[in-house]
C-alpha cells in the first residue's frame, strides 16, 4: 500500500481497507472532514467495480471504504498523469482543487488543473486550465499558481 493509518496508541501501522489499493507513488495528501483525498503517480481499480482511477483517489475514513466506483479518471495523452497539489478552495470548503500534470477528467477537458465538487461528486473545469505542469495552489484573494 501507497498509504496507511498509524495508530499513535499502539505504534502500529495498518492499510486503508477496502475494495481497491494503490499501485504507485503517493505525492499529495488532503484531509477534509471525514474525507482523505490521495494523489499522485499511480493507478487504482475498484475491485468491486472494476472501476479504474490515475493519480487521485478519495477514502471515506468513517466508512474506512475507497469512494472510487464513480469517480471519473483524470488522463492525458502525452504523459503519466501526476497529481502533485489538493487542496480546499478558500472560497468554498466543498470544492476541493486539484492540480499537476493532466489533460482531462473523465469526458471534462481539465488542463493542469480542475476542482472537484465534493458534494455534488464530479469534475468542474477552472477556465481554460493551463498548459503544463502544475506543481501547487496557493490562495491569496486571487488563486496563485506555481509551475
Amino acid at each position: 500500500q501507497a498509504a496507511a493509518f498509524y495508530d499513535l496508541s499502539t505504534s502500529l501501522l495498518s492499510p486503508l481497507t477496502g475494495d481497491g489499493s494503490i499501485n504507485g507513488t503517493v505525492r499529495s495528501l488532503l484531509v477534509q472532514d471525514d474525507t482523505l483525498y490521495i494523489g499522485g503517480e499511480f493507478n487504482m481499480v475498484d475491485s468491486s467495480s472494476s472501476n479504474t482511477v490515475n493519480g487521485f483517489a478519495i477514502y471515506d475514513l468513517i466508512n474506512r471504504q475507497w469512494e472510487i466506483s464513480s469517480l471519473q479518471a483524470l488522463s492525458t495523452s502525452d504523459s503519466n498523469v501526476v497529481v502533485r497539489s489538493i487542496t480546499v478552495s478558500s472560497s468554498d470548503t466543498n470544492t476541493i482543487i486539484v492540480a499537476g500534470t493532466f489533460s482531462q477528467a473523465g469526458s471534462l477537458t481539465c488542463k493542469g488543473i480542475c476542482s472537484w465538487d465534493a458534494n455534488a461528486k464530479q469534475w468542474n473545469t477552472l477556465g481554460n486550465g493551463v498548459t503544463g505542469e502544475v506543481a501547487a495552489v496557493a490562495y491569496s484573494g486571487v488563486c496563485l499558481f506555481r509551475f
